[in-house]
């Protein structure tokens, strides 16, 4: 593995049991990512992803509805062992079904990166949460981490979020997404609103589009609905990011004789991450050593408390949205919320 960088992947595998189980082995080892993030893998206490050379942290649901005939939900990471030579590892314990977190420690530099894998049910689903409340403990987390040096969401969110835009334009100085998928439903609306209160954005059709895609692909159509989501800092140190379609990757690795007749309908995120800064300027698409600005505002949060005092970045990030819902946003529109910020103090 390369010292400075971590090659991660994220997969809604739909499901890990036994007869697909050395299919999709095989594709985790064929992906050689360092650290692979696997969404709804049905697994229970007696089932478990286990893949060679790699150890495995799950979260299995524990709420199994009575019709189902395994496991259901459920969301596992899996670390190649060479890692742990370079990193610590340890789970984060957040309750809440369908989030997993862990964080590796660099144990040269000692630089942190934070990576929460997320499976948010669809809207169908018997299972499916309030996305807002959902968002609001991922909000908590960003206030949580906020002194992390590297914090990233990944998996499936279930969220349309077409052309809408997850920055504050003429304000947050964040390239423009090329959008794949226009349609729109309100995981994706909750989603927005989550990047918009958090400083986070997506990095789909944000690093190198030519690679990007639909993240879903079945017999009811195409969609993107899974994502990797990081903050506004973070996303110089996103190197390469790439949507691999699962039937493409098949047929390149000649897999097709191992192959079930139901694939996984979802896309593998696979993207890698500086974890040491550099010394040259970087643009997050493929430069060789990008920086990471440590002069931005990462004011300290009290950990599980969203009702205390936020950080500045957050509460002008609130109220910049209050000012974009209310009048139109003008060259002075950053004056008079630092005017409003002082007036609280």
């Amino acid at each position: 593995m390369n010292n400075n960088c971590l090659k991660l992947a994220s997969w809604n595998t739909s499901g890990w049991s036994g007869r697909n189980q050395a299919f999709r082995q095989e594709i985790i080892y064929r992906l050689s990512a360092d650290v692979v993030f696997l969404g709804e893998t049905k697994t229970t206490e007696d089932t478990k992803v286990d893949v060679e050379d790699y150890i495995t942290i799950a979260n299995n649901r524990v709420d199994i509805h009575y019709l189902a005939t395994g496991g259901s939900g459920g969301t596992s990471f899996l670390i190649k062992r060479e890692v742990l030579d370079e990193y610590s590892v340890t789970r984060l314990h957040y309750v809440l079904d369908g989030l997993l977190v862990i964080r590796l420690v660099n144990k040269k530099t000692d630089r942190n990166v934070t990576i929460a894998g997320v499976h948010l049910p669809p809207e169908s689903s018997v299972h499916c949460i309030e996305p807002d409340d959902f968002f609001q403990h991922l909000l908590s987390m960003c206030y949580d981490h906020v002194e992390d040096d590297c914090l990233i969401f990944c998996g499936d969110f279930n969220a349309r979020v077409g052309n809408k835009c997850d920055f504050i334009q003429d304000i947050d100085e964040i390239p423009n997404r090329v959008v794949t998928d226009t349609g729109y439903n309100d995981h994706g609306r909750s989603l927005i609103d989550f990047c918009l209160q958090s400083n986070t954005c997506i990095v789909n059709g944000r690093i190198n589009p030519l690679n990007d895609g639909f993240t879903s692909i079945s017999h009811r159509g195409k969609s993107t609905v899974d994502y990797v989501i990081c903050r506004h800092e973070d996303i110089n140190l996103v190197r390469m990011f790439k949507v691999i379609n699962v039937n493409d990757f098949i047929a390149e690795h000649q897999l097709s004789h191992m192959a079930e007749n139901r694939v996984s309908d979802h896309s593998i995120l696979a993207w890698e991450l500086y974890t040491t800064a550099g010394i040259e300027e970087g643009t997050g698409q493929g430069a060789e050593s990008p920086s990471h600005d440590k002069s931005l505002p990462r004011q300290h949060q009290t950990a599980n408390s969203c009702s205390s005092e936020l950080p500045t970045r957050y509460k002008k990030g609130t109220l910049l949205n209050t000012f974009l819902s209310s009048v139109e946003v003008t060259q002075h529109c950053e004056e008079l919320i630092d005017k409003l910020l002082d007036r609280q103090h």
